[in-house]
C-alpha cells in the first residue's frame, strides 16, 4: 500500500467537503470519482441524496481504506507517532485524551507495518527506535510513562515484544535508555524476564524498510540517541524503516 501523502485529518475533511460541493454541481471529474469509489453511485446520482459521508467514503477509498472511520483511525495513529517521534508530549497527551483507543491501535497499513517484524505495531512499540525512523527523543522516558499510564501494554502472544525491540535496538543502546525503558515496562506489566534467554529477542529476521521521512521531527532532537553510553549488548541490531 502507498501511504497517504499527508496525515492532517482536517486536510481530508476539507477534500471531502469540496468533493461534495463539486458532485452536487455535477462536475464531471467529481462524478467520475464517485463512480470509481462509491458502491451506490448510481442511486445517489439519481436520487440527489449525496451526503458528506458519501464523499468521505470516496476520499478513504482513494487512499486504499475501506471506510472513513478506518482512514480516520490511521491518520490519528500517524499523528500520535509523529508526536512521539518529535518529543511533543503535550500533543500526544491531547490525542490520547480525545482518543483513548490509540494506545491499543495496531497499524497494518504502510511500509514496515504490513509485513515483517514490525507489522501491526502499536504506539508503545515505537519507543525503542527499532526500526530506526529518527533520533529517539530526549524525553522518551516521560513519553513511555504517559503511554503506560493510559494502559499501553504488549499483549499475548507477544507480552514482551517491546522489550525485545529494545534489546535489539542500536539507538536505544547508544542512548543509554534501553534498560530504564525495560524497567518501566517490567514494572507496569508485572512481568519477569530472563535477559539471557534467546526467546526474548523473538528470533525474527527483520527486513529493512524505508520511511521517506520522520514526520514532525525537529532539530531540537538532532542529538538524541547518539551521545550516551551503551548498556552492554555486544551487537544491538540497527534496522531502518
Amino acid at each position: 500500500m502507498t501511504p497517504p501523502k499527508g496525515i492532517d485529518l482536517n486536510q481530508y475533511k476539507t477534500q471531502a467537503k469540496e468533493l461534495l460541493k463539486q458532485a452536487r454541481a455535477a462536475q464531471p471529474e467529481a462524478l467520475d470519482r464517485l463512480r470509481q469509489h462509491h458502491p451506490e453511485h448510481d442511486s445517489l446520482a439519481k436520487s440527489g441524496s449525496l451526503r458528506l459521508a458519501d464523499t468521505q467514503l470516496v476520499i478513504a477509498r482513494e487512499n486504499e481504506f475501506p471506510s472513513w472511520s478506518k482512514f480516520k483511525q490511521y491518520l490519528l495513529f500517524r499523528n500520535a507517532v509523529q508526536a512521539l517521534d518529535s518529543g511533543d508530549i503535550e500533543r500526544l497527551e491531547t490525542l490520547l485524551d480525545k482518543h483513548p483507543w490509540l494506545v491499543r491501535y495496531h497499524c497494518q497499513k504502510g511500509e514496515c507495518y504490513e509485513e515483517g517484524y514490525f507489522a501491526g505495531a502499536t504506539p508503545l512499540n515505537h519507543i525503542a527506535g527499532n526500526p530506526s525512523r529518527c533520533p529517539i527523543p530526549r524525553n522518551i522516558l516521560d513519553i513511555t510513562r504517559l503511554l503506560l499510564s493510559r494502559g499501553a501494554r504488549d499483549e499475548p502472544p507477544k507480552p514482551k515484544y517491546t522489550i525485545g525491540l529494545l534489546l535489539t535496538s542500536r539507538q536505544a543502546s547508544e542512548a543509554g535508555i534501553a534498560l530504564p525503558l525495560i524497567d518501566l515496562l517490567i514494572a507496569a506489566g508485572g512481568i519477569e524476564i530472563d535477559l539471557t534467554h534467546p526467546s526474548i529477542l523473538m528470533g525474527a529476521s527483520p527486513r529493512p524498510c524505508n520511511f521517506s521521512e520522520c514526520d514532525g521531527f525537529r532539530s531540537a532532537n538532532s542529538e538524541a540517541g547518539t551521545t550516551s553510553k551503551s548498556f552492554g549488548l555486544t551487537s544491538p541490531v540497527h534496522h531502518t524503516c
